[in-house]
């Protein structure tokens, strides 16, 4: 009924496209090994659902040892940021066209970076601008609000941060574990868990999501999905920083979604959460963990599927994704055109 739902049932194929894209046509590999040396810092510049890709790629790049930030296009643009000729800049967008971010890429190249795009419109201006380009290949995304482009633009960034570890074995494990997730993402059963959850937002005064690491990043896309199109109020927090001022709007109308798929931080995510608890929220927790989710005090719960720990990102968010869904046809919107928005931001 709406390009929203049929563009999230597309992630798992996504996911498998784009990495055998990459796979077969050697992307990576076919970018001079000279474009690579050098490299001191890498900056990730994006806005709105982009600029949560890069968070997730900031995590992925920082762990093999690049000095790596992520920024958003309309704060870097004025920030004077520190770059020379030994800075690769990556700009992510979906469209190709978001204004901030091409003029991101005009002070970039000026202060003489090296400079990657990925992006899913191989026609537009940042193809054009960059020194090279990382395609997404999920086809046309009508639905404004971002689904299958966020997956596709995580995929190629696991690709990237592993073929810049220079481990070859590491690059084809990623490879092959990326292209397993088509079988192990299920996304009916996924849809069948939310559905319960429809009502619980649309009877909470307030939504909070929270986790840790790249689970954090997960709650801030999660809460700007139910936000673009439900029109729901909805904050994302990193969840030590709950206890630091947000808790005091917990109540009894509060519904909090934990995000756990860290193992060695899953306590300090439940501590924190089940204090929202004491204090009357109903809570939420989106895990693979059965040692977790057996806890019968849990109030909703939703099961993800078993994979490597390190891809979870990928299976997290997409939850959120058909929940926001779900919630906005079931309050009468059209998912596919929140209003005030528009899929191509072309000014500042």
């Amino acid at each position: 009924p709406f390009y929203m739902i049929k563009e999230i049932n597309e992630v798992p194929q996504i996911i498998y496209n784009t990495t055998n894209y990459y796979s077969k046509n050697k992307v990576l590999e076919n970018i001079p090994k000279g474009f690579w040396k050098g490299i001191s810092r890498i900056k990730l510049i994006a806005c709105g659902t982009s600029y949560h890709a890069c968070l997730i790629g900031e995590h992925l790049l920082s762990e093999i040892g690049y000095d790596t930030t992520s920024y958003i296009a309309s704060e870097f643009i004025y920030s004077d940021p520190i770059i020379d000729k030994n800075t690769l800049c990556v700009f992510v967008s979906q469209s190709g066209e978001t204004a901030d971010t091409l003029s991101a890429i005009n002070i970039a190249k000026q202060k003489g970076a090296k400079t990657i795009g990925i992006t899913n419109v191989l026609t537009s201006t940042i193809t054009k601008i960059c020194d090279y380009i990382l395609p997404i290949k999920c086809g046309a995304e009508i639905a404004v609000a971002s689904t299958k482009a966020y997956n596709g633009q995580l995929t190629v960034f696991y690709i990237l941060s592993k073929y810049l570890s220079n481990n070859i074995k590491n690059y084809k494990k990623v490879l092959n574990d990326l292209k397993k997730l088509n079988k192990i993402i299920d996304i009916k059963n996924i849809e069948e868990q939310i559905k319960p959850l429809v009502k619980a937002v649309l009877d909470s005064n307030t939504v909070f999501m929270v986790g840790r690491q790249t689970d954090y990043v997960t709650s801030l896309e999660s809460s700007l999905k139910l936000k673009e199109i439900t029109y729901i109020n909805c904050q994302g927090y990193a969840s030590g920083e709950l206890k630091h001022g947000t808790i005091s709007l917990v109540d009894n109308n509060t519904l909090v979604f934990a995000y756990i798929t860290n193992k060695k931080l899953a306590n300090k995510t439940i501590n924190v959460v089940k204090q929202t608890q004491s204090r009357g929220a109903k809570l939420c927790v989106v895990s693979p963990f059965d040692d977790i989710l057996t806890d019968t005090t849990i109030n909703y719960k939703i099961k993800l599927p078993s994979c490597p720990e390190y891809l979870y990102p990928l299976i997290a968010v997409l939850p959120m994704q058909l929940l926001s869904y779900h919630t906005s046809v079931t309050l009468g919107y059209n998912p596919d055109k929140p209003r005030n928005l528009a899929k191509s931001i072309t000014v500042e």
